[in-house]
């Protein structure tokens, strides 16, 4: 990583040496190897592993330019390793605790699906198209990571409507109707609640409303409508309609065409437009 490769470099200045590397313990096997490496056998050393220890064993520096190495020297070096040593298992807790994170939002994705039998991988297709689209529209990867956790989690909601109502297919009612139009607030006060998911709180609450002010919770229109719940909800409107038996793909994205700047974003399709076309080309299941 970064981190490791700049700790190397600022010990063989401070040193005046030539050469260095870190070694770790891999966590399977137990063997200690070379991470990272810099000078010229650097790419060399990297495949030697060798048993030993356990946990970040240390780093090793060589070859000093100007002379030999002295106390000093060793003392000045265990005080930057120790420091080292810090950042970089701090950097691997992050790294745990981020996989974690994204497990558990897969899992609360998964578990979503599971029960609402009508709507088999819609979660996972409406996260492909949803980010499919941010690239087209130049998205920062920052702004693509928050996208795709709110397309995952566009319908946690859902949890916590009863299987009866979850599971019709048509002919709802009017009560049952405004129960399932509930899901988009019962999904953001559930997000509201976990600090590292509340950016996309607004998305997860505003992705059925409609340019034109016809969707809900609360009738949004245009501007109002927060971008990335306008861009779940032409990547959401698409795999409904085309997972219908109604309308092939083609068929559905014409629907959603015709709905620009009336139910959709413009700018929104025209990216989804963009999108299917390198999809179809790429051959990629669409």
């Amino acid at each position: 990583s970064e981190i490791r490769k700049r700790a190397i470099e600022s010990a063989l200045k401070l040193l005046k040496a030539e050469a260095g590397s870190i070694i770790f313990v891999d966590q399977d096997t137990g063997e200690l190897y070379f991470d990272t490496a810099i000078g010229d056998k650097g790419e060399d050393v990297k495949r030697i592993r060798f048993k030993k220890g356990q946990g970040i064993a240390g780093w090793v520096v060589i070859n000093k330019i100007e002379g030999d190495f002295f106390v000093e020297d060793m003392e000045m070096l265990i005080a930057l390793s120790n420091q080292v040593a810090i950042a970089v298992e701090n950097a691997q807790l992050y790294d745990e605790l981020r996989e974690t994170f994204y497990s558990t939002i897969h899992t609360l994705a998964d578990t979503i699906e599971k029960r609402d039998l009508t709507t088999a991988g819609h979660t996972k297709r409406v996260t492909k198209y949803s980010v499919a689209i941010g690239k087209q529209m130049n998205l920062s990867s920052k702004e693509l990571i928050n996208l795709k956790l709110s397309a995952l989690l566009h319908d946690i909601g859902k949890i916590a409507l009863s299987d009866e109502i979850l599971n019709k297919q048509k002919n709802f009612n009017y009560h049952e109707k405004n129960i399932v139009k509930m899901h988009p607030i019962y999904g953001a006060e559930i997000l509201s609640h976990i600090n590292n998911l509340k950016d996309i709180v607004p998305s997860v609450k505003y992705h059925h409303e409609r340019h034109n002010g016809t969707g809900y919770p609360e009738g949004l229109q245009g501007d109002e409508i927060p971008l990335f719940a306008r861009i779940i909800a032409v990547a959401d409107s698409f795999d409904l309609l085309s997972c219908n038996r109604e309308f092939t793909k083609l068929e559905a994205l014409k629907q959603i065409q015709n709905k620009i700047w009336i139910e959709y974003d413009g700018e929104v399709v025209n990216a989804f437009v963009r999108a299917f076309k390198i999809m179809q080309k790429s051959e990629e299941e669409i």
